[in-house]
C-alpha cells in the first residue's frame, strides 16, 4: 500500500474516529461499573445500601455499546459494513441484548427488595440517592441514617 492511498483512506474514515472512541470508552464503562454493580451485590450487606434499577443492566447494554464499536472499527479497517460480509447475527444480538437490559431494568427493584429486607434494612423514604438522581433507593438498618449522605 503506497503512503498516497493510505492519507487517502485515512482521511475517508477520519471522522469515524472520535465516535469510535467514545463508543470504546462507553462500553468499557459500562463494562466497569456493571461488574463492580454485580461484585458489590455478592458482598455483605452493611448499615447503609444504595441501589439504582440500572445496576444489572449495565452489562447487557455493554454489550450493545460493542456491537457498535465492532461495526465502526471493522468500517474503519475494511471500508465495508460488517453486515454485508458477516451477516446480521451482531445485529441480532445487539437487540436481544438491548431487550435483556430492559427486562433488567424492571426485575432489579424486586431482587434487591427482597435481598435488603431479608437483611432487616428498611428503605428510607425521602429522596433517593445514588450516581442517577432521582433513580437510586437506599436503605438503612436505622431510620437516623436515611439523612446521612452515603457514597
Amino acid at each position: 500500500m503506497s503512503i498516497s492511498h493510505l492519507i487517502k483512506k485515512i482521511k475517508r474514515v477520519s471522522k469515524f474516529f472520535p465516535a469510535t472512541l467514545i463508543g470504546a470508552g462507553l462500553t468499557s464503562a459500562c463494562f466497569y461499573l456493571g461488574l463492580s454493580k454485580i461484585a458489590n451485590f455478592a458482598q455483605e450487606i452493611g448499615n447503609v445500601a444504595v441501589y439504582s434499577r440500572f445496576d444489572f443492566s449495565l452489562i447487557p447494554f455493554g454489550i450493545v455499546m460493542l456491537g457498535f464499536t465492532i461495526t465502526a472499527v471493522y468500517y474503519i479497517y475494511y471500508e465495508k459494513r460488517f453486515e454485508d460480509t458477516h451477516g446480521h447475527i451482531l445485529n441480532y444480538t445487539m437487540v436481544v441484548a438491548f431487550a435483556l437490559s430492559i427486562i433488567l431494568v424492571f426485575i432489579t427493584p424486586s431482587i434487591y427488595q427482597n435481598r435488603l429486607e431479608n437483611a432487616g434494612l428498611k428503605e428510607c423514604s425521602n429522596t433517593p440517592s445514588s450516581y442517577l438522581p432521582l433513580f437510586g433507593t437506599k436503605y438503612v438498618k436505622d431510620e437516623s441514617l436515611c439523612r446521612l449522605r452515603h457514597n
